[in-house]
Formats: structure tokens, C-alpha cells, sequence
């Protein structure tokens, strides 16, 4: 059962990557993605990656997860840049964040704790959802597709249980964490999506 929900995970996520690239190449007037968030996401999953494959004994359902988690945030960046045509430009916000990011990943590296690295990666992921967030406010819109963050709640929830049953504290805030976020990021999506749906029918 538990290999079972960890093989589900992880091809949800590669689906999840593949049809959210194909989203960000196709639908470029309604998606409208922040690479800066993508780039944020993909130093804090590198971060746990590396953390877990150097501590002793491996968790090797942990380090699955994370894969998955470093394949979506790179290819998501990847593909965003490419689209943009190579030109990458941020707001004085999304600077902020990067900086911050990047400030605590030095961090991590003065003090190479497995522990602390868990938890500094959880602090990166949720400064992550801030430069989408100001997105859509100085947007006044929805810029992501609801399919993709429904998928990444589905993961989150899914991905309790084994946490759970092994007893891994810092795993089930991993998914805790991720499930907060994207319900309050999906929440937000619906409130500019109801907002814009009255101003068309007025």
C-alpha cells in the first residue's frame, strides 16, 4: 500500500509537470506563471535533496518525494524562461524574495544540518508563493490554471498518509505545509476568479 502511494505521487507530479508546461507554452494570455516563485521552489527542493541524500540512515521515500518535487521546479523554470525568450525580469518584490531565499540557503550551508535544512526549506517554499501572490493583486486576476494547483493539493493530501505511517515528523510538516499553502493559494485564485466573473456580467 505504501509503495503503491508513493509510485502515485510521483507520477502525478510528472503529469502534473508535463501538462502545466504544456499550460505555460500554449495558454500564454490566461497563465501568466512568476519564475521568480519557480526559481524559489527549486533552490529550497535542491536544498532537501542534498540534505537527504547526505544523511545517514537515507530516507529513500523522503528523497522520492523530493525528486519529484526538483523535476517539477526545474522544468516549470526552464520552460517559463523559454518562453519569456530568455529575457528574465523581476519586480523590486520579487528580488525581495529571491534575496531572502538565497540569504537563508547560505545559511544552511554555515550550518549543514539535516534538521535545520528541513525546516529552512519549508521557510523558503512559503516566501515562494509571495511574488505569485503580488501577481495576481497588481493583476487584479487569476494567473494560474486551477487544474495544475488542484493536482498539487491531491499530492499534498496524498502524500500524508505514508508520512505519517512512518512516523517522520518532518516529512508530515512537509505535506502539511504544502497542503496550507496551496489550499490558501486555490482560495485565492477562486476569489479573483468570482471577482472578475462579476465585473463581466455587470
Amino acid at each position: 500500500m505504501k509503495t503503491s502511494v508513493i509510485v502515485f505521487i510521483f507520477l502525478l507530479s510528472m503529469v502534473n509537470t508535463y501538462r502545466y508546461s504544456r499550460i505555460i507554452k500554449e495558454e500564454v494570455e490566461k497563465t501568466d506563471p512568476s519564475l521568480a516563485m519557480w526559481f524559489i521552489f527549486t533552490l529550497a527542493v535542491t536544498l532537501n535533496a542534498a540534505s537527504l541524500l547526505i544523511q545517514r540512515p537515507m530516507n529513500l521515500e523522503a528523497v522520492f518525494y523530493c525528486l519529484a518535487d526538483v523535476i517539477m521546479c526545474a522544468s516549470v523554470s526552464i520552460v517559463i524562461v523559454v518562453r519569456a525568450g530568455g529575457k528574465v525580469v523581476f519586480s523590486a518584490f520579487e528580488r525581495y524574495c529571491l534575496l531572502v531565499s538565497y540569504a537563508i540557503a547560505i545559511f544552511w550551508f554555515a550550518t549543514m544540518n539535516s534538521f535545520w535544512t528541513s525546516v529552512i526549506a519549508q521557510v523558503i517554499l512559503v516566501v515562494g508563493y509571495f511574488p505569485t501572490v503580488e501577481k495576481m493583486v497588481k493583476a487584479k486576476r487569476n494567473t494560474e490554471p486551477f487544474s495544475i494547483w488542484s493536482c498539487s493539493l491531491v499530492n499534498g493530501l496524498v502524500s500524508l498518509y505514508p508520512a505519517i505511517e512512518s512516523g517522520n515528523v518532518l516529512s508530515v510538516a512537509y505535506s502539511v505545509r504544502a497542503i496550507i499553502s496551496v489550499s490558501l493559494l486555490l482560495i485565492l485564485m477562486v476569489r479573483y476568479e468570482r471577482r472578475n466573473r462579476k465585473t463581466i456580467m455587470v
